[in-house]
């Protein structure tokens, strides 16, 4: 077994568009109203990702602050969800005539897992949050879908925006490291029975920080409680060929994981049939460091 690995590090930098551009609110708040002028709405660019996408994002949540002394707060964890095509959240924001406002956004791709709610606090003159993260647990069934299972997660600031700058505008960055596999060539009557990750450490703790230029910086640590689980990836006996794109098929099967540089304990396991026998292949990840907003490529080869 050969395995070639590509990481592409251009999924922050490769946008795709996605407008928001008629936020509504599910209510009006005629207090706000009175004491601002328009209404507060958002546009979006989804970087490109391995699970959320412009084609799947439909919800976010938002917080914000206004600049002044005592950084009040504006907005907390405010839902913006995707309805019926348009794009709302209530009680609606106005914008404060005079002042500057902060905003800061996060969605995932599975709503209620993880139950991440980071809070938002400034830090000098940028904002961050610091929220601790533990991988899905893996099932213990024997099909497992570990890779189905663990949600993708972006955060996007906005600072320094008025009324006259017009819609807010978030550029979403991936805090977590994706990794894909494809087919490079293989023996005739190969089928694939599972991908496993094994002795992967599970929890993580990170920073996220504004940058002067409202792009987002990532800071990972590993917990020190972290437990070394193997995540496996069934695929039902799926029929191998030339140049396919494992992870496409069917359900995404991307594996979702935290930030880290990986030591000799952790490896790379494939479950394979040729010529209906079994075969295991594995090998080391030793010195493999998975960074914020990566996608790493595994291309398998089995000739």
């Amino acid at each position: 077994m050969r395995i070639s690995h590509i990481i592409s590090e251009s999924i922050i930098a490769a946008a795709i568009s996605i407008c928001l551009l008629s936020v509504q609110s599910c209510h009006k708040d005629n207090v706000d109203r009175g004491l601002h002028s328009k209404p507060i709405e958002f546009e979006t660019v989804m970087t490109r990702a391995a699970e959320l996408t412009d084609a799947s994002l439909n919800f976010f949540k938002v917080t914000a602050f206004i600049d002044d002394v005592a950084s009040t707060q504006f907005m907390k964890d405010e839902d913006v969800v995707l309805t019926s095509g348009k794009w709302m959240y209530g009680p609606m924001k106005y914008w404060p005539h005079q002042d500057q406002v902060h905003f800061m956004a996060y969605s995932t791709s599975l709503e209620t897992n993880p139950k991440i709610r980071p809070d938002f606090v400034k830090v000098g003159d940028k904002f961050q949050s610091t929220f601790n993260y533990t991988l899905p647990s893996p099932e213990n069934a024997a099909n497992s879908t570990d890779a189905e299972n663990q949600p993708d997660i972006v955060f996007a600031f906005r600072t320094g925006m008025t009324e006259q700058d017009g819609s807010v505008s978030f550029k979403f960055s991936h805090a977590l490291t994706a990794l894909q596999f494809k087919v490079g060539t293989v023996l005739p009557n190969t089928t694939l029975q599972k991908i496993e990750l094994f002795k992967i450490p599970n929890k993580g703790t990170c920073v996220v920080s504004s940058t002067s230029d409202d792009n987002v910086s990532f800071t990972w640590t590993l917990q020190p409680d972290f437990q070394r689980i193997d995540y496996l990836q069934s695929y039902d006996s799926l029929a191998l060929t030339d140049g396919m794109v494992i992870s496409e098929v069917g359900s995404p099967t991307t594996f979702m994981m935290i930030p880290q540089t990986l030591d000799d304990k952790a490896h790379l396991r494939l479950y394979v049939e040729v010529d209906g026998v079994s075969q295991t292949r594995q090998i080391s990840l030793e010195g493999t460091t998975w960074l914020p907003g990566e996608i790493h490529t595994y291309t398998i080869s089995l000739d």
